[in-house]
């Protein structure tokens, strides 16, 4: 992950994170709870969350994470393409704020 302090409209500026195509992940949790929008990976960045659910991010989409407690997510990037993704703190009013 690359650290860069960003600003998106009404939401706390977070991180811009890049992970190169094929990277696998251990086991984590979000360090707070937050927005992902997706910039870059035409193939998707796919998680696996500990309950179960396997979505697949791709670029334009935006996903709530939320697993701050417990065993957390796998990520995966998908595809020959590396994901770059924003990521920053729900705007207040933002269900379950």
């Amino acid at each position: 992950m690359i650290p860069v302090n960003v600003a998106a409209g009404g939401c706390q500026g977070r991180d811009l994170a890049r992970l190169a195509a094929g990277t696998t992940g251990d086991w984590r949790t979000a360090p707070s709870r937050m927005l992902l929008l997706c910039v870059q990976g035409r193939d998707g960045h796919a998680i696996t969350v500990a309950d179960g659910p396997k979505p697949r991010l791709t670029r334009g989409q935006l996903i709530l994470l939320e697993d701050t407690t417990g065993k957390g997510h796998i990520t995966h990037v998908v595809g020959a393409t590396d994901h770059v993704a924003v990521a920053m703190e729900p705007p207040a009013g933002w269900p379950g704020s």
